[in-house]
């Protein structure tokens, strides 16, 4: 399987303040797809390109449909990237807060949120086609 690793790093400046949150996020492309069997990868259906949260330890199942009885396996993935890719960006907490709801960072496709819930609380938010994919937080004083 090709994968690729994301990582979205936002540092955020300010008097005395230096702090920074990264969200990862995990591509994956199946060589094929099987025919008669249902497999997820950390409960998303991989039906061509797949985009998780990066874990180390990724849950996976598989499930064989036979007449009414379906087998169903679950196991553990490790995941080796065959390549990273990086996005970040610096941004004074001032300017930060200030940013509510909008994309901070772009790549390949994938966007970084801000949600400001108060200010110097901050909730950044990896999107792909305005679907959720990964999320973390940051607090500063």
């Amino acid at each position: 399987m090709n994968a690729t690793l994301y990582a979205f790093e936002v540092k955020v400046i300010g008097e005395n303040l230096n702090a920074s949150v990264t969200i990862y996020v995990l591509k994956l492309v199946p060589p094929f797809i099987p025919n008669g069997f249902n497999v997820t990868i950390n409960a998303h259906p991989i039906e061509g390109p797949t985009f998780i949260p990066y874990a180390e330890k990724i849950p996976v199942s598989v499930e064989a449909k036979r007449g009414n009885n379906g087998v169903k396996t679950t196991s553990y993935l490790k995941v080796r990237p065959q390549e990273v890719k990086k996005a970040s960006g610096v941004c004074r907490k001032e300017r930060l807060d200030e940013l509510n709801g909008s994309t901070i960072l772009t790549l390949d496709g994938l966007s970084l949120s801000v949600n400001v819930h108060e200010p110097g609380n901050y909730v950044f938010t990896v999107l792909y086609n305005s679907t959720e994919i990964s999320s973390g937080g940051l607090t500063v004083g």
